[in-house]
């Protein structure tokens, strides 16, 4: 998801990788910038490795023996080279505008495929699984970036604090909550924190859990500034049944017990105002919402899943625009209704005179 930091990472790994002699030469194309087809990647690289009259005889070439020429050099060195913001390349129209052709998608597969297994080092970075281009070249060598530990999560808030003049909160205990809220996405730690340079730690984890219009989430339009406009962009790469069924977990604020979501879909079905939305898409939606990072399945139980820390402030947030009034009470008498349901559940399992039954009752309260 954005505000991870996986563009940050990749640059750092460049920087510290040439620095120590790991690398030679290192090559970025951000799709975030442009649709970089294979020619224009080759060109760009080519125009590095060889001096000017090399490049001469290389631009008399076909692309294909320029690709032959150009995969030889750096299959024999150790350069890195790095596509970065891949999921650009098969975005929806309209939406992403750095889009490559089904034909230029597979000659960029072939190109890092006939990479592979030699000195230069790849590295890919994308907001999803991007299956289309794994084949032959990172295959099943990916990597989730999840948030920052504990440990780095704490000196980049302390880091923050100080920058806004807010350090006399250090101690509060709203700002743990706050902190634990943001599960360490430094994009929505520096946007969401800067706010306490004007509120306290209460007011902005208040602002954040209604979804206020009044919370600051960034002043760029750019969507690696801007937390809401970051949310933005996977929100609306879903779609549009998606994107109204996703309004649906609203309420919810930091992880989610993937075997109820079909009990919380039944409450949802009986609210008249939301019995029209295709609810035979519910369970493909959420998967959906996987892929783009919205929710992200919790590394040692797989059962639950991590929301985008923002994510239920822009949900709210867009909740409160539409001019549907019920569509929002809808929603909330529905999480209720579940709630209420899952309680007398837990508390018949935790009161049972079985032992396995209070044994299993005490390990779902307890997680």
């Amino acid at each position: 998801m954005g505000g991870a930091g996986k563009t940050t990472l990749l640059h750092h790994l460049a920087s510290w990788w040439q620095r120590t002699g790991l690398v030679q030469d290192v090559f970025y194309f951000g799709y975030d910038e442009r649709a970089w087809n294979r020619q224009q990647i080759m060109h760009t690289i080519a125009k590095k490795l060889l001096d000017k009259y090399e490049m001469v005889t290389f631009q008399s070439l076909s692309l294909d023996a320029q690709q032959a020429r150009l995969v030889q050099l750096l299959r024999s060195t150790r350069s890195l080279l790095i596509l970065d913001n891949l999921e650009s390349i098969i975005g929806a129209p309209l939406v992403l505008q750095h889009t490559l052709s089904a034909k230029e998608q597979e000659a960029l597969r072939l190109l890092l495929a006939s990479l592979a297994s030699g000195q230069t080092l790849v590295l890919l970075g994308s907001r999803g699984a991007e299956s289309w281009l794994a084949r032959g070249s990172f295959a099943e060598h990916s990597y989730e970036l999840a948030g920052l530990d504990q440990e780095a999560a704490s000196q980049l808030t302390e880091r923050i604090l100080e920058r806004h003049s807010a350090s006399a909160y250090r101690s509060d205990p709203q700002l743990l909550t706050l902190m634990k809220l943001l599960d360490g996405f430094p994009l929505a730690l520096e946007v969401v924190l800067a706010n306490l340079a004007h509120q306290k730690p209460g007011e902005v984890l208040a602002a954040l859990q209604t979804g206020d219009a009044g919370l600051e989430v960034g002043t760029s339009e750019k969507r690696t500034e801007n937390i809401l406009r970051c949310v933005d962009y996977s929100y609306r790469n879903l779609s549009p049944d998606a994107q109204q069924l996703l309004l649906c977990l609203a309420p919810f604020t930091s992880v989610i017990f993937r075997g109820a979501l079909a009990r919380y879909a039944e409450q949802l079905k009986q609210q008249p105002e939301l019995a029209a939305l295709p609810w035979e898409k519910w369970q493909e939606i959420i998967e959906e919402t996987e892929t783009w990072g919205l929710l992200n399945p919790d590394a040692t139980v797989p059962a639950f899943l991590h929301i985008q820390p923002v994510l239920p402030y822009f949900l709210r947030h867009s909740l409160s625009t539409q001019q549907e009034s019920g569509y929002r009470a809808a929603i909330e008498k529905a999480f209720y209704n579940h709630y209420t349901a899952l309680s007398r559940e837990l508390s018949a399992l935790l009161n049972s005179k079985q032992p396995q039954e209070r044994q299993a009752g005490t390990l779902v309260t307890g997680y």
